[in-house]
């Protein structure tokens, strides 16, 4: 994982390929789909709570300092948008 974490890529896609993996791993391994359709009102104090996409299994991660770097990386600035993260914009 020190590798992984240290390593730097050298296009912008496969930055965001890496910092997506990473950010799965640091949220206890969710899947893309959970990411993606984690919404702003999952985000509660400092605790993510959700239920996964494909099972409905509950979850609630508490927020550490990783899991806040790609929040403020990748999160949705658009007030508009019910998503966490900017991947979907709700259409």
């Amino acid at each position: 994982m020190e590798k992984l974490v240290s390593f730097h890529p050298s296009t912008i896609r496969l930055q965001k390929a890496k910092d997506l993996f990473l950010l799965c791993f640091f949220l206890r391994g969710v899947g893309l789909a959970d990411i993606c359709f984690m919404l702003k009102t999952h985000r509660q104090g400092n605790y993510l709570s959700f239920h996964r996409h494909k099972t409905a299994v509950p979850l609630s991660i508490q927020l550490t300092n990783s899991i806040r770097f790609f929040l403020e990386r990748y999160g949705s600035r658009q007030p508009e948008s019910p998503y966490l993260f900017h991947f979907l914009d709700g259409a």
